[in-house]
């Protein structure tokens, strides 16, 4: 078990990596590795992130087969499915740290976004539950662009996890830029 800030330390090396177009290099297994992985999981960091294709959690942040338990739903929103998940992760496999990573040109944002300034389009109805559920957390807020939006919705998931999560976990919000590669973290 590693501590939440040199977990920390690992996932901002692995996204300089990535971003500086070096990555690649812990994203390889090979078969002595897969061996060890028989053993069990030692993930180092939660991260709860969108299903969006093109923020693949272990690429964004560099690392291996076991190095992240990756938890991703569109929208990265904190269900109690998604909240079991972490609670595994936490609690069974004591891992530290919690990242909600939010990023740039969220279609599911954009969708909430849009049903709250009533431009909403009808959805199918599991992708409704998803807006509404984002939906209810940006309506109290009163954010009504999509840059504020993105991050709004990275903070209603960190106070979600909050809730449930053990006092010796850290939960950090992040947001990744599809353009630069690059991850900001958010401020507590």
């Amino acid at each position: 078990m590693i501590s939440a800030q040199e977990a920390l330390k690992l996932l901002k090396e692995g996204n300089k990596r990535h971003a500086s177009g070096l990555g690649g290099r812990r994203s390889r297994t090979t078969n002595r590795h897969r061996r060890e992985l028989i053993l069990g999981q030692q993930p180092f960091a939660v991260v709860v992130g969108c299903a969006d294709s093109r923020v693949a959690p272990e690429l964004v942040f560099d690392q291996g087969s076991g190095d992240l338990f990756v938890i991703r739903v569109a929208g990265n929103i904190i269900t109690p499915t998604q909240a079991g998940s972490i609670e595994f992760a936490t609690m069974v496999l004591n891992t530290k740290l919690v990242v909600v990573l939010g990023h740039s040109q969220c279609g599911a944002v954009r969708a909430a976004v849009d049903q709250l300034n009533a431009e909403s389009t009808s959805l199918p109805p599991n992708l409704q539950s998803i807006v509404d559920h984002m939906c209810a957390n940006l309506s109290n807020q009163g954010i009504t662009s999509v840059k504020d939006a993105e991050v709004a919705n990275i903070r209603s998931g960190m106070e979600a996890i909050a809730e449930f999560a053990p006092e010796d976990v850290e939960i950090l919000g992040a947001k990744y830029d599809i353009g630069t590669g690059r991850v900001e973290y958010l401020e507590s």
